[in-house]
Parts: structure tokens; C-alpha cells; sequence
């Protein structure tokens, strides 16, 4: 795991990728699958208008359906921006908020299994007009499929 914290022009970024010495095995694919889709779960619940808890939610059902949510420990995302941990919007149980435009949070779903090891995923996301916005923007998160990097 190798998180990325830079500042450029006063503004933070909060990023955290994954990698593995060797080839991944079918249960690493597996996890790392399940964390990008509660990501991606998580991501589209970033709307104008829905709860601060609404994107930790999505990002928990699909971790529960998995099995995994007994290891999803933390909250799913803070707010980035002058500081590299906002408090708004923090995205957690119970977290009360509404989300607006142009709000920019972290979306870090993560599991840590005993005897296996964590594995997190983190993006920074805007409440944009027409749905989420990654940055560093992507082309396409299209179907979940495992891109671990081998180091």
C-alpha cells in the first residue's frame, strides 16, 4: 500500500494504490475486486443532494455482500482541499450533511483480514453536475477488474 499525500497551489490530494511483489493471488484479486466496486458504489452515491453517509452506505453493502464488511474498520472518505484531512464532508455512519456541488472527499474503502493483510483503495471524487468526478481523472473505471501493479 503506498499512499500519496501532494499540495499544489495550497490544494491536497489523498491518493493510496496498491501493489504486490510477484503475482497477485486469486484471493488478493478477489478482495481487491470487491474494495473497487464499493469505490465505485461509493463514488455514485457523490450526488448533490444525498447524505454525507449515503456513499459510506454503498461502499458497506457491497462489502457486506462480499463477506468482508467485519473488515471494513474505518469510514469510507473526508473532505480534501486546503487540508489534507476536512472534516466536511466526512463520509461515515451517522455522518449528517447534505453534498454539494463541487464538494471534493476521498473514497478509501479498505479491509484489513488477520492473517491475510489490508488492502485499500483511494481516489479523491467531486460532487459533479452529472455524477462523480475522479481525479486524477480516468477514462473509464468501466467493468471491476483487478490492475494491481506488480513492483
Amino acid at each position: 500500500m503506498i499512499e500519496l499525500a501532494t499540495v499544489v497551489d495550497g490544494y491536497w490530494s489523498d491518493l493510496t494504490y496498491m501493489g504486490v511483489v510477484g503475482k497477485p493471488t486469486k484471493r488478493q484479486r478477489e478482495v481487491y475486486n470487491h474494495l473497487l466496486e464499493a469505490q465505485l458504489a461509493a463514488a455514485q452515491a457523490m450526488r448533490s443532494g444525498a447524505s454525507f453517509d449515503d456513499p459510506d452506505k454503498a461502499a458497506r453493502k457491497v462489502l457486506e455482500k462480499a463477506g468482508l464488511g467485519e473488515y471494513f474498520v474505518h469510514i469510507t472518505g473526508h473532505g480534501v482541499g486546503y487540508r489534507y484531512h476536512e472534516f466536511i464532508p466526512f463520509l461515515m455512519p451517522g455522518a449528517s450533511g447534505v453534498l454539494e456541488k463541487g464538494m471534493v472527499s476521498s473514497i478509501e474503502p479498505g479491509v484489513y483480514i488477520p492473517d491475510f493483510g489490508g488492502l485499500r483503495i483511494e481516489d479523491n471524487v467531486a460532487v459533479g453536475d452529472d455524477g462523480p468526478i475522479f481525479f486524477p481523472r480516468r477514462e473509464s473505471r468501466g467493468e471491476v477488474n483487478f490492475y494491481i501493479n506488480t513492483i
